[in-house]
């Protein structure tokens, strides 16, 4: 049984060496992205670069849930990922969900500000988003309870909702669906 959770152990390091190698690729095209793109102001360069950052912070995000996956319960394991999260100082079985959410349009074009009020003990929010409330896909993973959602079809209605997780796998139920346009 010992050997079993050893196997298992060295099986998930080896797969987040995979992982952060690949994190740090998409690191280095991000930069090497940005560095090209320094002296460009033309506003069809500035959408592009949005789009690239978004696909890229995307990508990482989709990286940080399979590290998380692997990981399962091992919080010194997910943390071997250069991933962080916030430690837990009691036993906690069961999350708020996030509540009093309230949605406005973002400070640039095709972003949206969700906040919310969301439980102490939460590591990170998951958050979804899609055109209609029966076809979301995850906008991403943050460690705050105001969030800019960016990268979204200027004027376009979407709809939102978050959920809480926390050490050990628990989550908490999904927030109601709202919605808004983005700016």
């Amino acid at each position: 049984m010992k050997a079993k959770k050893v196997a298992t152990a060295v099986k998930s390091q080896i797969e987040f060496a995979a992982l952060a190698a690949e994190a740090d690729a998409l690191m280095l095209e991000a930069k090497n992205f940005d560095l090209a793109l320094q002296k460009e102001t033309t506003k069809s360069v500035t959408q592009e670069r949005r789009t690239l950052a978004s696909s890229i912070i995307a990508k990482l995000e989709i990286l940080m849930w399979n590290c998380y996956d692997i990981a399962k319960d091992d919080a010194e394991l997910f943390l071997l990922t250069g991933y962080s999260i916030k430690k837990t100082p009691v036993k906690v079985t069961v999350l708020e969900m996030p509540k009093d959410m309230t949605a406005k349009y973002g400070k640039n074009e095709g972003e949206i500000e969700i906040t919310f009020k969301g439980d102490k003990h939460t590591a990170f929010y998951k958050v979804m988003v899609g055109t209609t409330p029966d076809n979301m896909q995850l906008a991403g993973v943050y460690t705050t309870s105001r969030i800019v959602i960016t990268g979204l079809q200027s004027s376009s209605l979407y709809y939102i909702k978050v959920m809480a997780c926390g050490a050990r796998g628990v989550v908490s139920f999904w927030s109601p669906v709202i919605s808004q346009k983005a700016a």
